[in-house]
């Protein structure tokens, strides 16, 4: 047999591990942690199981309230926020929800004001008329 081993080759390391269980735990999703490390979600999954981590409800995630908000009335989307934290957007929504900000209807379109006022905010920070259009998928 060659005396190569049984098995397919490491996805990632006992010490690389350690970090996906210490990442987990901080509060950071499966998503992120596979895109971090490069493996898929299942790698982690398995991972985490391996490593005997409880896994039956999602580690609380560190979420500045504040700064949640304000992105959320700038117009972001929960799913934006999420990615800015680890988080799933549903535990974006039911963070901003507890706060008391009411959470917009999905495919809600950001009203002109909002559009407006991000452009304004971005050309105030230095961006150019270009850079502007494209993040609103707009020609200039």
């Amino acid at each position: 047999m060659g005396g190569r081993g049984s098995g397919r080759r490491r996805a990632i390391s006992i010490d690389r591990e350690h970090e996906v269980v210490s990442g987990y735990k901080s509060g950071k999703s499966t998503t992120v942690l596979a895109e971090s490390f490069g493996v898929s979600t299942e790698t982690i999954r398995k991972i985490l199981d391996s490593n005997g981590v409880n896994r039956k409800r999602n580690p609380k995630c560190e979420v500045d309230i504040a700064d949640a908000i304000e992105r959320y009335e700038r117009g972001e989307t929960l799913a934006e926020i999420g990615d800015v934290y680890g988080c799933s957007y549903t535990s974006i929504g039911r963070f901003l929800k507890e706060a008391g900000v009411k959470i917009r209807r999905p495919g809600l379109q950001r009203t002109t004001s909002d559009i407006e006022d991000e452009v304004c905010r971005l050309y105030a920070d230095g961006l150019s008329n270009k850079i502007i259009a494209e993040k609103f998928d707009i020609c200039t």
